[in-house]
């Protein structure tokens, strides 16, 4: 996988979790107010490791990361949202959800 098509797969990712806040907007409140946003999608290995590498690499200690583990794409569906605070401590948070009109 380039990094032109790692890019776009996340950007797609990326818009459909804010689709999915703007549905959900009570997960905000369970969000830090500044962090690294890292997508793992379902059923993308390839794109799965690459974004922990990414999560690996920006985690310097200044921001949380956030890391979205994703039931399906379509309709978007969020499995987990786990949370590295600055010390590195984990929080995780299950919510499950769609931005589907079906679901």
């Amino acid at each position: 996988m380039t990094d032109t098509e790692v890019l776009e797969k996340n950007l797609d990712l990326q818009t459909g979790f804010m689709r999915y806040v703007f549905e959900h907007p009570d997960i905000l409140e369970r969000l830090p107010g500044d962090f690294h946003l890292v997508i793992l999608p379902a059923g993308d290995s390839e794109l799965i490791r690459k974004n922990l590498e990414m999560a690996r690499s920006i985690n310097d200690g200044r921001k949380p990361v956030v890391l979205v583990r994703l039931k399906s794409l379509r309709p978007f569906e969020v499995e987990s949202l786990i949370i590295q605070d600055k010390s590195g401590s984990f929080d995780v948070l299950a919510e499950t959800g769609s931005t589907s009109p079906e679901s």
